[in-house]
């Protein structure tokens, strides 16, 4: 199954509107012709999609009337020894003899839903991080529930009230934290979470594994590369299908060629795709390191600097249409990645200053230089003034909110926690929300499960810097570490000789000037219609300074990009959410700061 999205009733009896199995239906593809499908009984319904990009169905239906529903793969079991939907009968099973201790043992990115209704019972999971996101709402006895955000959009009966600090911490971040959204009342199940709602009993959220829990392995130095090694090669061969090719897609970094050597372990042919522009570092050392490898390589320097997720999959089409047609009698629809790498294992984002604050429990000033390293604010230049204390204090609120109540057993990993479970968790988030257009699964055995508590578990400044990932490197087959990599600039360097006169992805130029100036105009062209529409949230917004930014940017006299996006941001939402709900809750944030 690619997405699902249902209704489930609180009060027996109650019966779910035609009206919302509907528009769970129609939300569920923006393709016409693609077959969506309803399940239906009293007091629930969920509509459901399945592209066939994963091997199974997704559904398992049996004769009480319970019906479970799976989007990603569970990876209970291997992939050559037990087939997706096999695995979810096991769940299936689980559940209905009330076994909540299986979830313990998936290894995969998923979302899941099961209901029983002779049982009056919902449940409702996702994997360790919440890679594969599934919303909740909850709202005059019905519970809503979806695998894109989108979907819960396009339901009338549930209120939508944009929510201020979602949206404040999306401008500042990418991406709202903790188990925010957009909208009050909608969340994001947090990693590790299963939700269980039984009619007349309530709600209860549960967490089937602790992160806290973990205790280091004591394993040495010299033994750890080579067990984390085992533990990702399984990983890969894990996910495995009986392939004889695979597509994995390819830059000049660590992280997908560690990926594409397991493969090629393992012993299949694997065809891979680099998405860098023209003289750049990471093209040149990825086909080096191709070439080395003996892939069918492909490469895709066509690309425009909005957002990775679009070029990876503007990448595998243009494959798909020239290499892919030619090769496969199938296209391949699930494309391995290295997501998940260099924060997992490479630890970017954090340093040696961080964790001694973090151990010493300074944690408002880790927080601090935390935020200051990775230069994320939000300027108050784009809020009207009684905005801008909650502004200023967002990112470090935030955080620091999230630093406090994760549970972690060393204290110096807790910002790294942090990271796995905001940053890389909504790492995917946009692509799976348009998963229906992008047609295309991906496959991340850096998200695997035991992988991920193998390194959690284990002291945090090792692995600072690559530190620990450039002597894990010497563990892989194909002599990985004789191949040139493109390296973070304040992380281990790379000790090989580096081609000269090459752009990296942190310096400017990376991308052709004809690429950014067409990025710029859809950035120009978006916010132009946001400033102009009636739902722009004059109350919060400075509309003034946000034009004069516009027509400073279209002249050519800097680049307000970060300031166009925010109106464009906060008026799409908030004509989602609808004028009236949305004025009077933004009204009531902005007397109240």
């Amino acid at each position: 199954m690619t997405s699902f999205g249902g209704v489930f009733a609180l009060e027996p009896g109650r019966e779910i509107a035609a009206r919302t199995s509907r528009e769970l239906a129609d939300a569920m593809s923006r393709v016409p012709g693609d077959k969506v499908e309803l399940a239906s009984g009293r007091g629930y319904a969920v509509a459901f999609l399945d592209l066939g990009m994963l091997p199974g169905h997704g559904r398992i239906a049996d004769a009480s009337g319970a019906c479970s529903f799976l989007a990603g793969d569970l990876l209970l079991r291997p992939r050559a020894a037990a087939k997706r939907d096999d695995d979810l009968r096991l769940l299936h099973d689980a559940w209905l003899r009330e076994d909540e201790s299986l979830l313990a043992t998936a290894r995969g990115s998923f979302a899941v839903a099961q209901i029983e209704p002779t049982a009056g019972r919902l449940r409702l999971a996702v994997d360790v991080i919440g890679a594969r996101s599934l919303y909740v709402a909850f709202s005059d006895g019905l519970v809503y529930f979806a695998t894109a955000l989108r979907i819960l959009e396009a339901l009338s009966d549930l209120p939508r009230r944009v929510d201020v600090r979602g949206l404040l911490e999306l401008s500042a971040f990418n991406y709202p934290l903790s188990t925010r959204t957009q909208y009050e009342g909608v969340e994001l199940l947090d990693g590790c979470e299963s939700v269980r709602v039984d009619r007349g009993e309530g709600v209860r959220r549960l967490k089937y594994m602790r992160w806290g829990d973990l205790r280091p392995s004591k394993l040495g130095q010299d033994e750890l590369p080579g067990v984390l090694y085992d533990c990702f090669q399984e990983a890969v061969r894990w996910r495995l299908e009986d392939e004889s090719s695979v597509v994995s897609f390819f830059s000049g970094g660590l992280d997908s060629r560690c990926v594409t050597a397991s493969l090629l372990a393992e012993g299949v042919r694997v065809h891979t795709i680099n998405v860098a522009p023209e003289r750049s570092l990471d093209l040149i050392l990825g086909r080096t390191a191709a070439e080395r490898l003996g892939t069918r390589h492909y490469e895709y320097s066509s690309g425009r600097p909005d957002g990775v997720n679009s070029r990876v999959v503007a990448g595998y089409r243009a494959w798909l249409s020239g290499i892919g047609a030619a090769e496969f009698d199938r296209p391949p629809t699930a494309v391995w990645t290295g997501n998940g790498g260099s924060v997992a294992v490479g630890h970017v984002y954090l340093d040696d200053p961080m964790v001694t604050l973090m151990r010493q429990g300074r944690r408002p000033e880790a927080v601090r230089a935390y935020l200051r390293k990775n230069r994320i604010e939000l300027t108050p230049r784009a809020f009207r003034p009684g905005m801008r204390s909650t502004v200023k204090s967002c990112c470090f609120d935030g955080v620091l909110e999230q630093v406090q109540r994760l549970d972690c057993h060393d204290e110096g990993r807790r910002l790294h926690l942090f990271l796995m479970l905001n940053d890389q968790r909504r790492h995917l988030t946009d692509h799976y929300e348009d998963i229906d257009l992008r047609r295309l699964e991906l496959i991340n055995p850096f998200f695997d499960a035991r992988f991920l508590r193998l390194v959690m578990a284990e002291p945090v400044r090792p692995f600072l810097a690559h530190r620990f990932y450039n002597s894990w490197l010497k563990t892989f087959p194909f002599a990985l570490d004789s191949m040139p990599w493109q390296a973070y600039a304040d992380h281990v360097p790379c000790p090989l000789p580096m081609p000269s006169g090459l752009r990296t992805q942190w310096e400017g130029g990376y991308y052709a000037e004809d690429a950014v100036k067409a990025a710029l105009n859809e950035v120009l062209q978006r916010s132009r219609l946001a400033l102009a529409s009636e739902h722009f949230p004059r109350t919060v917004l400075r509309a003034p300074a946000l034009r004069m930014a516009w027509w400073l940017t279209r002249a050519g006299m800097g680049d307000y990009s970060y300031l166009l996006n925010i109106a464009t941001a906060w008026t799409e939402y908030a004509s989602r959410a609808g004028s009236g709900a949305t004025k009077t809750k933004l009204e009531a944030l902005s007397a109240h700061a």
